[in-house]
């Protein structure tokens, strides 16, 4: 028995080191309950969700800004359409002053108008307000047309996509057709906004659009009411138009780098800059931009100003108009001018009229601009303040955020 013990063979016993050391550093090998470093793992993917929460708050925050300033360009958009509708009396009564060739206030500051204006009212509030839907529908009708001709051809409707000289032919045919084609519809517009409110007459769309074709055909007129030629005011129109966008773009840029460059040297530090920052881009960059557009509209009617006083009295003559009385807001005066052309008119207002005789009732001009700019001032005050409340929620939101997630970590 002894013999048979002694010759069998017991298997030694692995190791330690081979059973447990040997399978740890193994390559690819590790025991089910072993964690290397486990605090370390931990601390890694915590890091990796902070990053992805703070690219992802990052995103919310980039769309969020986005969103504002959309708002913002919209607002004040709002405000020029604004602008059009509350400032048309003022545009009607420097239409009157510039056809009324025998008067003897020029209204060229705005001290002298405040009387006529007054006056004016006791006809009632019609008065000044003839024309104004018809004149918002003529600027409805010149966009779509642009925008029809721009998706018919190759023309460009915006001078910002213009990038070579063809495409800018293109935009200035696009605009002198437009102009052009929109040319009768504009003198029905002007002659139904100067009528005098005593007048039996009222006009309507159906009104315009009657008006609009009896200056196309000559019907109702003869050559006894000494009627210019409607052919005759299409190119001197549409050069006007064609030169007041041009100037407009123009005014537009030089009035942008004034007003970048004054902020720069008259920035204000009163606000946090982080906020700063984000205003920048949410509010005044919009509101810069609406800023320049208007000084460029006005900036562009002052120096076109003599040749749109020629063309309202050209679109207007032998059209058995009558207006009111623009020396003192009294009475009413039949328009009985007798100009061959645009060059013989502008020669009967520099002998009969003097020079200024071209500006006569520039004193509304600086009417509008004052009261535009307040409306505009106005819209940045709201932004600013819907600014502050959207930011302060949001700031207040992602604090709360920070506070739960520091105390679950």
């Amino acid at each position: 028995m002894a013999d048979l013990f002694k010759n069998q063979k017991v298997p030694l016993k692995e190791p330690y080191e081979s059973n447990t050391f040997s399978k740890v550093f193994s390559p690819g090998i590790s025991p089910p309950n072993y964690r290397p470093d486990s605090r370390l793992n931990q601390n890694y993917v915590d890091n990796q969700n902070l990053n992805e929460m703070e690219s992802k708050q990052s995103l919310e925050d980039k769309n969020f800004i986005k969103q504002l300033k959309s708002n913002n360009e919209l607002l004040f958009k709002a405000s020029k359409i604004f602008n059009q509708f509350a400032l048309y009396p003022l545009k009607a009564l420097r239409w009157q002053c510039q056809i009324h060739s025998e008067s003897y206030k020029y209204h060229t500051t705005p001290f002298t108008l405040m009387p006529v204006f007054y006056n004016l009212n006791f006809y009632g509030f019609y008065t000044l307000w003839k024309g104004c839907f018809s004149m918002a529908a003529y600027n409805g009708i010149k966009t779509i047309l642009e925008s029809v001709l721009a998706e018919l051809t190759t023309w460009e409707k915006n001078i910002e996509d213009v990038k070579k000289t063809e495409k800018l032919y293109g935009h200035i045919g696009l605009k002198m057709l437009s102009s052009a084609w929109t040319t009768p519809i504009l003198t029905a517009v002007i002659y139904e906004s100067v009528q005098s409110g005593i007048s039996n007459e009222n006009f309507g769309l159906v009104d315009l659009a009657r008006e609009t074709y009896n200056r196309i055909t000559g019907y109702r007129y003869n050559y006894r009411t000494r009627m210019i030629s409607l052919w005759s005011l299409i190119i001197p129109n549409s050069l006007y138009f064609l030169g007041f966008h041009f100037l407009s773009v123009g005014f537009e840029q030089i009035f942008l780098k004034l007003i970048n460059l004054f902020k720069k040297v008259f920035n204000d530090k009163r606000r946090i800059c982080n906020v700063d920052e984000v205003e920048a881009e949410v509010v005044d960059q919009p509101y810069t931009k609406a800023l320049s557009e208007l000084f460029s509209y006005f900036s562009a009617t002052l120096a076109l100003y003599p040749i749109e006083t020629i063309l309202n009295r050209l679109m207007v003559q032998g059209t058995r108009t009558i207006i009111d009385n623009t020396d003192n807001g009294y009475g009413v005066i039949p328009i009985n001018t007798r100009y061959d052309g645009f060059f013989d008119c502008a020669k009967s207002i520099q002998e009969t009229e003097g020079f200024l005789g071209f500006y006569k009732g520039v004193g509304t001009l600086l009417v509008e601009a004052l009261i535009a700019y307040a409306i505009l001032n106005f819209g940045k005050t709201v932004a600013l303040r819907i600014f502050d409340s959207e930011w302060t929620t949001r700031s207040d939101m992602n604090n709360m955020k920070n506070l739960m997630k520091n105390s679950i970590n």
